[in-house]
């Protein structure tokens, strides 16, 4: 459904969904985890604004808190480094508290396909399933 509405009339305003929603259920809450899958280059450059902004609102809309854990996203693009490679951001209100993070993780395009193929957990799989699991809750997100 949608998280964005009309505030005058409770209708759906805009349609905003992110490619992958991970969700752990529990005996308390169930955590959610949003993915957005990016084909830019990120490990070249920083990643741009709006896929920063976008992060933000599905970390603000699909994410969780628990304990002390901040609502998070998850962003993988492809790594032209062969590796896995990541970036954690915090993003923060005007007085400085913490509102959400967002990790993003290049991955090798190569090392993935490898490892479907061979249906092996190799790094690639061990580092998404990591990332996917520190989102979840299970941990602080560590930069790679």
């Amino acid at each position: 459904r949608s998280i964005i509405l009309n505030a005058s009339s409770g209708q759906p305003y805009a349609r905003v969904v992110p490619d992958i929603i991970v969700e752990r259920r529990g005996p308390d809450a169930t955590a959610r985890l949003a993915i957005d899958a990016k084909y830019k280059l990120y490990d070249e450059r920083r990643l741009s604004s709006g896929d920063v902004y976008q992060s933000f609102l599905y970390a603000y809309a699909y994410g969780h808190t628990r304990g002390n854990s901040l609502p998070s996203a998850l962003v993988v693009y492809p790594s032209s480094s062969g590796g896995t490679q990541a970036v954690r951001l915090r993003i923060r209100s005007a007085q400085t508290l913490a509102a959400a993070d967002i990790l993003a993780l290049g991955v090798s395009i190569p090392g993935v396909l490898k490892e479907v193929a061979t249906r092996t957990h190799g790094p690639v799989t061990t580092a998404l399933t990591q990332a996917i699991r520190q989102g979840l809750g299970d941990g602080e997100w560590a930069a790679a």
